[in-house]
């Protein structure tokens, strides 16, 4: 029986993703910890859930489920990048009201309302409820509105 059965790579924060991705390109805790301004005992914390959620036995074991579950890209050249987009840049084509599809830095893809907007952070109410979550500019990659669906006679 696969011993990552049932493991979601999926659940992993922002946050601890941007830690794995900078534990595959090699580096120490502590260089994680001053790129990510971060204490060394909160990058081990990081990468302790980290193990818990892939499964993972060690740092090799967990980048190497996570390449293998697409968490973080095969080509170095392809990580997304650890800093943020200017403040508002991320943000300034998107309007309250929006219907979107935002995808989040762990993959995950949210479709919902766009609720409110300032320059670090946005909204979003989740169907089908409504929920309210509040999503930094870390940990959003992409929103796109999607097409229009047009009513053909």
């Amino acid at each position: 029986m696969d011993e990552t059965a049932g493991r979601d790579p999926r659940a992993l924060t922002a946050r601890q993703v941007e830690v794995l991705i900078l534990a595959a390109e090699g580096c120490s805790n502590g260089e994680i910890a001053q790129r990510l301004g971060l204490g060394i005992d909160t990058v081990k914390t990081h990468l302790s859930r980290v193990f818990v959620i892939l499964g993972a036995k060690d740092r090799t074991h967990a980048v190497a489920l996570a390449l293998h579950a697409g968490v973080i890209p095969l080509q170095p050249g392809q990580v997304p990048p650890v800093t943020a987009p200017a403040a508002g840049e991320m943000f300034r084509h998107v309007d309250v009201g929006w219907h979107a599809a935002v995808t989040l830095i762990n993959g995950q893809v949210w479709d919902c309302r766009i609720v409110a907007i300032d320059s670090g952070s946005i909204v979003v109410a989740l169907p089908p409820f409504g929920e309210q979550r509040r999503l930094r500019r870390l940990d959003v990659v992409r929103i796109e509105r999607p097409p229009r669906l047009v009513r053909v006679a």
